[in-house]
């Protein structure tokens, strides 16, 4: 009987260099002296130096070794608000809320430069959920913005003031509120009214005759959207 003998191939050598993994990442009962088919570090080439190579960028990294630090703390929009130096204002609504109204606040604080803005309508735990939303957050209201209850003095409440929007106050009380504002030192009082006025000519008449200086709005219903 003949046997026909082939010879054994060698094997083929792998496109992938081979290196052995080290000591440290042996698992018990496995040799170390495994092979991985892919390289365990980048080419030198591929890594960016952390240091900059431009003379004007090394300077700043030398004056501020945390200038190129991923690092940093994110910067908020509101950290960002510079400082106003504008008047205050208090905002009021005779309807007790500021859920028709609330977009009245952040169009004061987006288009003018009150330094400080006092919100008072009903409770102020109330007002405050409803006003200190994202918006107010990322455009920096937030920083100028106090809540007070609706129900406390009007006299403190306007107190430190120089402005007031009043919105649907009542007309019945409309003369001593004015009266209250100047002794409070507001010098200029906004009347808005998205409701029918009962007695124009009287509520025109208590204005003139006030030294403070007045100014009488009569709107439709305020709406978020147009």
């Amino acid at each position: 009987v003949s046997h026909a003998f082939f010879p054994r191939l060698a094997p083929s050598p792998s496109p992938f260099p081979t290196h052995s993994l080290p000591s440290s990442l042996s698992l018990s009962g496995v040799s170390p002296s495994l092979t991985c088919p892919f390289p365990l570090s980048l080419p030198s080439s591929l890594v960016r130096a952390r240091t900059p190579s431009s003379p004007l960028l090394s300077a700043v990294s030398e004056r501020d070794p945390n200038a190129f630090s991923l690092s940093s703390p994110p910067v908020t929009r509101s950290r960002q608000t510079p400082q106003r130096e504008g008047s205050s204002i208090v905002v009021t609504d005779g309807s007790g809320s500021f859920y028709s109204s609330r977009a009245l606040i952040q169009a004061l604080h987006d288009h003018g430069k009150h330094r400080r803005i006092v919100a008072a309508a009903g409770p102020a735990d109330g007002s405050r959920k409803m006003l200190l939303g994202r918006t107010a957050r990322y455009s920096g209201l937030v920083d100028v913005l106090e809540v007070a209850n609706g129900g406390d003095d009007l006299k403190d409440t306007l107190s430190g003031s120089t402005h007031w929007l009043a919105v649907n106050i009542d007309e019945e009380t409309l003369e001593a509120s004015l009266s209250t504002a100047e002794a409070a030192g507001v010098y200029r009082v906004v009347f808005l009214f998205t409701r029918p006025v009962r007695a124009v000519d009287k509520l025109l008449n208590v204005c003139k005759a006030s030294a403070v200086a007045c100014t009488v709005v009569r709107t439709g219903p305020l709406v978020d959207e147009l």
